[in-house]
């Protein structure tokens, strides 16, 4: 595995695990990380049950996506993403093609899938903000092949979970 997939493998890991921890105070289980696998990205167990979490991470466009990657590799990012026209309906948009694309894989997996959404927009002014100019414009498609789809927002020092679907 190169570098770039160790920080991508690594960077999911850190994302479905908190993402974990969260879904066991809702659910009172008790899952564990068990495996990295390839589909879907990460596999949990609580010794009597099995699911899998697919991960993708959202962000406003292509040019943040890579300036992002960047600065995680320790490179100096020379591809700013400038200025962005209306960066919560971009992030929603990013957000609904991740989803859809997602939404197109076939898994090879007897046990339920999750899909894990993740973001971390920097515009983004607090929760009360994302609620208002994100959600509303998530659309999820009429083909799903998830038990479950959640978006997990990170916005340092607080991280909040939205179960967009069923």
């Amino acid at each position: 595995m190169g570098k770039n997939e160790q920080l991508k493998a690594q960077t999911e890991q850190a994302a479905g695990d908190r993402f974990i921890e969260e879904y066991n105070k809702e659910n009172n289980s008790q899952f564990v990380f068990k495996k990295k696998g390839e589909r879907p990205a990460l596999v949990y167990s609580d010794n009597s049950n099995i699911i899998g979490v697919e991960v993708t991470i959202a962000y406003y466009n292509e040019n943040d996506a890579k300036g992002s990657w960047d600065i995680a590799r320790g490179k100096t990012s020379s591809n700013s993403s400038g200025l962005l026209v209306n960066p919560d309906e971009q992030l929603a948009q990013h957000i609904n093609k991740d989803i859809k694309a997602k939404c197109t894989k076939h898994y090879d997996f007897p046990y339920p899938i999750i899909l894990l959404v993740a973001t971390r927009p920097a515009l983004t002014q607090d929760e009360q903000d994302f609620q208002d100019n994100v959600l509303p414009h998530i659309k999820l498609p009429d083909d799903i092949p998830y038990c479950e789809i959640y978006l997990y927002l990170s916005l340092p020092p607080q991280h909040h979970f939205y179960r967009l679907y069923p």
